[in-house]
């Protein structure tokens, strides 16, 4: 009975959209609208640089010298906001937040074959961190953020070069 009530209530819960199938854009947005509802201001001042941080990142093209100076201030920001976070889990997200922005915004977010190994050991750090969120909230904040960088990691993994299939130059 217990599993037959389970499943009932499954089949009528409201749907809740899939961010992994947004756009980029939609993810932002989504992030944001969320974000605009933080009342903790030192929360709201990490999760208002992070955003700042993706707006430049996914304007096209390639961010200019006066936006790559603005991700500094806002990742340094970001960087000594999160000292002062006492969750050792909200800590550890906020630090491989970090770490990925470091990587990208030292290779001017202009990836080139390796630049994905380097993202991939704080990406898969984030994404079991963000699994095991239980506040409504900040699980979507952080499900978006996390959801933006798979696109990162995967158009850094675009400009690998297998070097199996790698044309021979003598």
């Amino acid at each position: 009975m217990r599993i037959a009530l389970t499943l009932l209530a499954a089949c009528t819960a409201v749907p809740v959209p899939l961010l992994a199938q947004a756009t980029p854009q939609e993810l932002l947005g989504s992030m944001t609208a969320n974000v605009a509802r933080i009342g903790e201001p030192g929360e709201k001042d990490r999760w208002q640089a992070n955003t700042g941080l993706w707006q430049i990142a996914l304007a096209q093209p390639l961010p200019a010298k006066a936006e790559l100076a603005r991700m500094t201030v806002l990742l340094e920001r970001v960087r000594a906001n999160i000292a002062k976070v006492t969750a050792p889990a909200e800590r550890d997200r906020w630090q491989a937040n970090v770490e990925l922005w470091t990587v990208a915004t030292r290779v001017k977010l202009d990836f080139r074959a390796g630049d994905d190994i380097k993202l991939r050991g704080p990406f898969e750090r984030m994404k079991l961190n963000v699994a095991a969120i239980t506040e409504p909230g900040e699980q979507a904040r952080w499900t978006a953020n996390r959801d933006l960088w798979q696109v990162m990691v995967n158009r850094a993994s675009a400009t690998r070069v297998d070097p199996v299939i790698a044309p021979h130059n003598p």
